[in-house]
């Protein structure tokens, strides 16, 4: 019942641009985001209520959250730049080795959402972060979901927040990863120096999580902001007081956390290794039985993700609709189907059949295509006016002619079940 109150609900299909809870699973699938839907809703939110300042996000992926964070710009009513920055390489919720595939699919998941005015895609390293931002531009909402070091974002950022303004920080809980406590020495010291750092207290060897949980709690135990609300293990703080991040302590008093994480790492490392490690290898566990209901997906297509088997099913069926829906027209619609793995001699007939005749509906496969390949195929066809819905193995391309509100309809059912 949630689901079809979820598909069903009228907003869903309003010719207006409400955000809907709908809209909240089609960012998610979308984009692969790893963010809670509730979070990725009070992200929305965060960034609706800004009332000046621009947006600094940094770590945005594939830009499920940025899409959420120009939805509610929009919101607002403003026309404020968003700044997006990442290294775009390097983190397994990234489709493409390339960082250059990889922003090409952060700013095609913005058109998705047609909120792909005045953002600015910085790419961390090879331009210069701390200036890609303008200095006398003020910040009404920093958001960071990026590497864990929180230190170094807010040395950069925090004194540029506006009085008031909001903060928002992922993947903030107190929990520990014991992940490297198995690493012998010598493991130990090739993994920090692979990171380009000097020691382990650079890193977060106790997590990601954890990591940022103490810098947020450092954070706040020096009065430099308040929490207003965790969603998820997402954390909304509002800035207050007037001192400026120097002036609080706060390089050093992060610098000491950084130190306190590294020591209680070691300890914990010594005790396992006391408790002995070997006992552990003796009994190993039994992996947990896979999910039969999910299918995971090694395609490197810009369109494929693990996702339940029955939206397959779903895709069929609304493909199905859509070609009743042709043949009810007075004239005959027109349908270019592909296999499931044509050549590339087949995708350059199509595309010029797109351009000579312009099918009303486009029907392909797309798992045995590279990223880049996928990738370019989709923005081709987004700037010619269709509209796409797709499953692990095939893209449905639906061009102008068919009814907005019926597209986004389809749209969010596909969706919707792939997000379950």
């Amino acid at each position: 019942m949630a689901l079809l109150r979820v598909l069903f609900r009228v907003d869903a299909v309003a010719e207006d641009d409400v955000v809907s809870a709908s809209t909240f699973y089609r960012i998610r699938s979308i984009t692969d985001a790893m963010l809670a839907l509730d979070a990725l809703e009070a992200l929305y939110a965060a960034a609706a209520s800004v009332s000046r300042g621009v947006y600094v996000e940094i770590g945005p992926a594939q830009g499920g959250s940025t899409v959420a964070i120009a939805l509610g710009r929009r919101a607002a009513g403003r026309r404020e730049t968003i700044y997006t920055a990442d290294v775009f390489k390097g983190s397994a919720a990234l489709k493409s080795k390339s960082v250059d595939t990889n922003v090409r699919v952060l700013k095609r998941n913005l058109r998705q959402f047609d909120v792909d005015e005045d953002i600015e895609v910085v790419v961390a390293g090879r331009d210069d972060l701390a200036t890609a931002v303008p200095a006398d531009a003020e910040i009404g909402l920093l958001f960071i979901d990026a590497d864990g070091a929180l230190d170094r974002d807010l040395a950069l950022f925090y004194d540029r927040v506006a009085p008031g303004g909001g903060i928002a920080i992922d993947d903030c809980e107190d929990k520990v990863s014991d992940k490297y406590l198995r690493f012998d020495e010598g493991r130990l010291e090739r993994y920090v120096k692979s990171k380009g750092v000097e020691s382990l207290a650079a890193l977060t060897p106790l997590g990601k999580h954890y990591s940022v949980f103490r810098f947020v709690r450092t954070l706040i135990d020096l009065g430099l902001a308040e929490e207003t609300k965790t969603v998820a293990n997402t954390v909304f703080l509002r800035k207050v007081g007037r001192r400026t991040y120097a002036e609080s302590g706060a390089p050093a008093a992060m610098a000491a956390a950084r130190d306190a994480i590294a020591e209680a790492f070691r300890a914990r490392r010594r005790a396992y290794l006391a408790a002995g490690a070997a006992a552990e290898k003796a009994s190993p566990k039994v992996p947990a039985p896979r999910d039969p209901s999910h299918v995971a997906s090694t395609s490197e297509s810009v369109f494929s993700a693990s996702e339940p088997r029955n939206t397959r099913f779903i895709l069929a069926t609304v493909r199905d609709y859509i070609f009743a829906e042709l043949s009810r027209r007075d004239g005959a619609g027109r349908i270019l189907s592909l296999g499931a793995d044509e050549s590339s001699e087949a995708f350059a007939r199509m595309k010029a059949e797109v351009d000579d005749r312009k099918p009303d509906v486009i029907e392909f496969g797309h798992s045995h295509l590279s990223t880049e390949a996928s990738a370019d195929l989709g923005d081709w066809l987004t700037k010619r006016g269709y509209e796409l819905l797709f499953d692990r193995q095939t893209v449905l391309a639906l061009n102008a002619s068919f009814d907005p509100r019926l597209v986004r309809f389809c749209q969010d059912i596909v969706f919707t079940a792939r997000a379950i």
